[in-house]
């Protein structure tokens, strides 16, 4: 799907229907600088560094991403809206929120991976997985534009409704489906979300 497609006057081409995210980490536990990491953190370590390296805000010899501003924050990551230089667009970046968080890096990795292999209109493509300059894990994804449907569905006097022709009815039905039809294109494949929400 190109850029254009998602910029027309469509309103549901615009919704955003949020991404598969991994389950939320428990920002209650955090680990002292001075304790070893567990097995599972060490793998996690060992896989991210396997990665390439992804440079944010270096200078246009030595990074392709510039983070130009945040655009939310997660259960375990940060997402912002960088210019990808290389090729002149703007793209998403989804980072570890909290590194010391347990869990998180393995999470976002799994995340990455999951929504690499799953390609679907519904599901935000992903452009690449690095490391950044702290062998965090990072997520290129393509930048959407839009109103989630929580949003809208919390929101009955959101600006957005006004775009919206048809019955809100018929239009949160059909946005409805399209979450089931993702969710079986998942299951299909082997991959359960365990927090599917408006």
């Amino acid at each position: 799907m190109t850029d254009e497609t998602w910029r027309d006057d469509d309103p549901f081409k615009t919704l955003v229907l949020e991404h598969l995210q991994g389950v939320a980490v428990d920002q209650t536990i955090t680990r002292s600088a001075q304790e070893s990491r567990s097995p599972e953190e060490e793998e996690t370590a060992a896989r991210v560094h396997t990665l390439p390296r992804i440079m944010l805000n270096g200078t246009a010899d030595e990074g392709d991403f510039a983070r130009i501003e945040s655009l939310g924050e997660g259960g375990i990551g940060v997402i912002e809206l960088a210019r990808q230089r290389s090729v002149g667009r703007d793209v998403a970046i989804k980072r570890v929120r909290d590194a010391s968080s347990p869990g998180a890096a393995a999470t976002l990795l799994e995340e990455g991976h999951i929504m690499g292999l799953l390609e679907h209109p519904s599901i935000v493509p992903v452009f690449a997985l690095g490391r950044d300059d702290n062998n965090q894990p990072v997520l290129v994804m393509k930048r959407i534009e839009g109103s989630t449907w929580r949003t809208l569905l919390r929101d009955p006097g959101h600006r957005a409704w006004e775009r919206i022709t048809e019955d809100r009815l018929d239009f949160n039905l059909r946005v409805l489906c399209r979450v089931a039809d993702v969710a079986h294109f998942a299951h299909g494949r082997q991959w359960l979300h365990r927090d599917i929400k408006p």
